[in-house]
């Protein structure tokens, strides 16, 4: 298996599990805090699906590109963002090559430099993470509801 292989399983695997979340969520919950920022489900879901896809377009930039912002969360607009953040993850995936997993992307807000592999696998990471904070929260709301 590639690293690329590996990848797309991945995104596939947790994009898996995040449309199923959508698919059992209720409208009340979109705005239910989760932690003591203020985040709530609506936010924390666009947000895992805002910075997929930008990290897609980082890589692998195209021109002319637009994306517009969802402003008002909702269950459809996440699922559509999901949709469309999934693709534009696997379409970066299957325009790099194994010589791009060294190339160095520097970020316009801190100035570090990362190379494209940790990017990937940490984006991975990023959306388990947040999935994985998401399930617990909608775990706790639900057993409050009852």
């Amino acid at each position: 298996m590639t690293p690329f292989e590996f990848l797309e399983f991945m995104v596939e695997a947790e994009h898996k599990q995040l449309d199923e979340m959508l698919d059992q969520l209720k409208p009340h919950e979109l705005d239910k805090t989760i932690d003591s920022k203020g985040a709530t489900v609506g936010k924390r879901f666009r947000h895992i699906l805002t910075a997929e896809y930008n990290m897609a377009s980082y890589l692998y930039p195209k021109e002319g590109e637009e994306r517009k912002e969802l402003e008002a969360i909702t269950i459809a607009g996440l699922q559509s963002l999901s949709i469309e953040s999934k693709a534009r993850h696997l379409e970066t995936l299957r325009n790099l090559t194994v010589q791009d997993l060294e190339k160095n992307w520097v970020s316009k807000t801190s100035g570090k430099s990362y190379s494209y592999k940790w990017v990937l696998y940490h984006y991975i990471e990023h959306i388990a993470t947040h999935r994985g904070q998401l399930s617990t929260a909608l775990r706790e709301i639900r057993e409050k509801d009852n």
